[in-house]
């Protein structure tokens, strides 16, 4: 900047230099000025473990992922058909096909993945395990996009071993559409994953598990043990709600960087916006907040109630997607506590989902981290439903979660007309702060 003010300054001040020779002399200052700025630094591609960059794709469906569409997670425990590879498998889906296809759906285009994005074809591996009752034809179909259009490609396994896990590869480079062949220049959009049984009178169940893409020609199996050991290490910040009463996991912690480092507002560190389920509520966890804080010797956090402007308490949906931005930029908060409440369920707009989605979005795109707390489940019957949409909207934003009905245990003590009493509230001010201090922790990397 002081370099091209000097330039700027020079053009000025010479008021006696032929006119004619003004606008070759700047360009050829700005010719030099253009040489000495240092070149752009491209974006490091997104990669699942940062610290092993040959995995473009892992998946052990530890965690919900919403990448992942047609089937469902299944808990192992549950499934006394199965046995290992791991304590969570990927239940594929029937698809609606005489010959009893299974299936799931891999949109890579809902992830920030880009690939093949350059690297040969023949590089890239394809690898999971597959759990059949039955023998059949596993088949993948890769979608993609390039300069012409849309087109797609597959490769087929026949699998004859049944009801045990059988690792299965594919090689990039070798499927095949007639004469369309994989190439360096597509960007890949789907992935499907598709079983034909044997006997095509019956559906069967198939799983999937330990889903991996790799790339510089790295074969899966020779880098599991890389991926292994930084897989304990996210294991060791990932938090789940059913267990710990929010959510946190390396995704998350990825996207909400990315966000909070592009966000044109630096804002104040350990500053928390609380905005309450009712109107009494934002004052009273902000009291409490501040209470346990102090109580757990956590020094240097700030938390600070929603206000309208005329510093009246706010509380629910509505009020949240008009007044969030207002409190945002009065507090330079850079995390928000969004508190559902039983009204949010059974009074609020036709589509809760659609204004939440908006609160989150705004916030995201401020730079701060909206950390939404699942309404009340006195009346399980009504809310869980409501909490079942939010909690699956959050997953697929990348946006935390607390779930405070783990903090009360579902007790009535807790609860007064389905919302939360003064006991209720002290508890989940715990659960807030021990989530808060999580991501003071591991998001914001402070000690």
């Amino acid at each position: 900047m002081h370099r091209r003010l000097a330039w700027a300054n020079l053009l000025g001040m010479n008021k006696h230099m032929n006119k004619t020779m003004l606008p070759v002399f700047a360009l050829v200052c700005f010719a030099a000025m253009a040489a000495d700025d240092p070149p752009a630094v491209p974006a490091k591609p997104f990669r699942p473990i940062p610290d092993v960059p040959e995995v473009l794709i892992y998946e052990d469906f530890e965690l919900p992922n919403p990448v992942f569409d047609k089937g469902k997670i299944l808990l192992l425990a549950d499934e006394k058909l199965i046995g290992p590879p791991g304590s969570h498998c990927y239940e594929l889906g029937k698809k609606d096909d005489k010959d009893k296809w299974v299936w799931t759906e891999v949109q890579i285009n809902k992830s920030p993945l880009k690939f093949p994005d350059g690297m040969a074809p023949n590089s890239i591996n394809l690898q999971f395990n597959i759990y059949a009752e039955d023998s059949g034809t596993v088949e993948v179909t890769i979608k993609y996009k390039d300069k012409d259009g849309d087109g797609d490609y597959t490769d087929s396994f026949r699998l004859n071993k049944e009801k045990q896990w059988t690792p299965v590869t594919f090689k990039y480079g070798e499927f095949r559409n007639k004469n369309v062949r994989a190439d360096a220049k597509h960007v890949v959009s789907i992935i499907e994953i598709k079983f034909r049984p044997r006997l095509n009178s019956k559906y069967i169940r198939v799983f999937i598990d330990d889903v991996i893409v790799t790339g510089n020609g790295v074969l899966p199996n020779a880098i599991l043990p890389k991926i292994a050991n930084a897989r304990r290490e996210t294991t060791a910040i990932m938090r789940t709600a059913a267990k710990d009463g929010f959510t946190y996991n390396i995704r998350f912690q990825d996207e909400m960087r990315s966000a909070i480092k592009t966000a044109a507002k630096k804002r104040k560190q350990r500053t928390v916006l609380v905005m309450g389920a009712r109107p009494a509520d934002s004052a009273e966890l902000t009291k409490d907040l501040t209470a346990a804080a102090t109580k757990g010797k956590l020094t240097g956090f700030a938390f600070v109630s929603s206000t309208n402007p005329e510093s009246a308490p706010i509380s629910g949906l509505e009020e949240m997607r008009m007044l969030l931005q207002y409190n945002l930029q009065k507090t330079d908060a850079e995390l928000a506590i969004l508190m559902l409440n039983y009204s949010d369920v059974t009074k609020s707009a036709k589509s809760p989902g659609e204004s939440l989605k908006v609160i989150l979005s705004r916030a995201v795109q401020s730079g701060v981290v909206p950390v939404v707390c699942l309404a009340p489940a006195n009346d399980k019957a009504k809310v869980d439903p409501f909490n079942n949409m939010v909690s699956n909207l959050c997953i697929d934003m990348g946006v935390p979660f607390i779930d405070p009905n783990v903090a009360v245990k579902g007790e009535v003590k807790f609860y007064e007309a389905n919302e939360y009493n003064t006991a209720g509230m002290e508890s989940i001010a715990n659960l807030a702060l021990t989530a808060v201090k999580h991501f003071d922790t591991y998001l914001f990397g402070r000690k």
